[in-house]
């Protein structure tokens, strides 16, 4: 008989972290793990889930941050209160927190509904000590997605970690000529032109101005080369960098620079590519880079947070020193001038991602720490 796995998420988009969450309840074994999902109502999250069969309950976890006083106290009793009825009426056995704001309302509500916690990790509490040591001892398990979010934790946690990478389908990332064909054709790139990415959403600490600046240096050197950033802002708060990045890239790039929007097409923009360019700061994981590496296209990336976990410089992409504009530059003219060597870093990545990353690989070492957890080993 299965056991039933109640994952609890709040956001309102689709970031990386629920991406890889929708991946991993794809993929868990059902005749060990039943997914069960508390999601934000009507959100990308529980609309993806219900289609592909996991059953979802759309619950409220509101915002604590900025409130005080007796408000709070009620919406943060609320939420804990409805996750605590869902694991008693679902007969769950044990709650996995994906978020942060998602493990304010999960620790109390596993600890009250006598259900083990498992807290998976994905961006780097550099300066949130206090809710790391919390999340520490009320957690059976901690999952960390790299090396970087793990080093902060508190030892507490690390008697309790295990890194594991997020997932990649990579049956829908991958190589494919026809499909780079037909969107370069679709959005008015050259076949043989040079097409250079950055990927993800366009926000300050996404760093999208020092790829401008990159693009601008290095397409002197590479006349056949285009620019493709790909993306949207996360929220209204950032609408003037983003107006600022396009009046920049029309003043130095012309019509050689495109921005792209939000794509529902990320397989294929990633086939489309030569280069990916990576100039966020201090990442906690970079899905882009490892959806770039298993579309076979090598990336060039700050050393960084959890990048150095997902690219291996030299053999998959080339890392340089954070904040090195000038390396990244040359890394791009090199890269750009020799095809052999792209090929030969895209294929190493199409490899390492297959064998360490993928969906369903991903799938059983969470299904190991939840078989250490159930057996009172965690």
């Amino acid at each position: 008989m299965s056991r039933r796995v109640l994952f609890v998420d709040h956001a309102d988009w689709m970031g990386g972290a629920e991406q890889n969450l929708l991946l991993l309840m794809a993929h868990l074994d059902r005749w060990r793990f039943e997914p069960i999902l508390a999601a934000a109502p009507a959100s990308p999250l529980a609309q993806a889930a219900k289609a592909i069969g996991v059953e979802t309950a759309q619950l409220r976890l509101e915002r604590l941050r900025g409130r005080r006083g007796p408000q709070a106290l009620r919406l943060w009793w609320q939420g804990i209160a409805s996750l605590v009825a869902l694991v008693r009426r679902r007969h769950a056995d044990m709650i996995h927190s994906n978020t942060q704001r998602a493990s304010l309302y999960a620790a109390p509500a596993a600890r009250l509904a006598g259900v083990p916690l498992v807290w998976h990790v994905h961006d780097i509490y550099a300066k949130e000590r206090l809710y790391c040591r919390w999340m520490s001892t009320w957690s059976a398990a901690v999952v960390a997605v790299s090396s970087a979010a793990a080093a902060p934790l508190p030892a507490g946690a690390r008697r309790k970690l295990v890194i594991i990478p997020n997932g990649i389908d990579t049956e829908r990332f991958r190589p494919d000529g026809g499909t780079r064909r037909r969107l370069r054709a679709e959005l008015g790139v050259p076949e043989d032109a040079l097409l250079i990415g950055n990927a993800g959403w366009i926000a300050p600490w996404k760093q999208v101005e020092l790829f401008l600046e990159v693009a601008a240096y290095a397409a002197p050197a590479l006349p056949e080369s285009r620019f493709w950033v790909v993306g949207d802002i996360p929220d209204a708060r950032y609408a003037g960098y983003l107006a600022d990045l396009q009046e920049r890239a029309a003043c130095t790039l012309g019509d050689r620079c495109q921005f792209l929007g939000a794509r529902e097409d990320m397989p294929a923009v990633m086939a489309a590519l030569d280069i990916l360019v990576h100039t966020a700061r201090v990442e906690p994981f970079g899905r882009v880079l490892m959806e770039a590496m298993a579309a076979g296209v090598p990336v060039v990336a700050f050393a960084d947070g959890g990048v150095p976990d997902v690219v291996r410089d030299g053999e998959t992409g080339i890392l340089v020193p954070p904040g090195d504009v000038a390396r990244v530059v040359q890394a791009v003219r090199e890269l750009g001038a020799d095809a052999g060597r792209r090929r030969r870093m895209g294929q190493a990545g199409r490899a390492h991602v297959e064998a360490h990353c993928s969906a369903p690989a991903v799938a059983r070492r969470m299904e190991e720490v939840y078989e250490t957890v159930l057996a009172g080993r965690g």
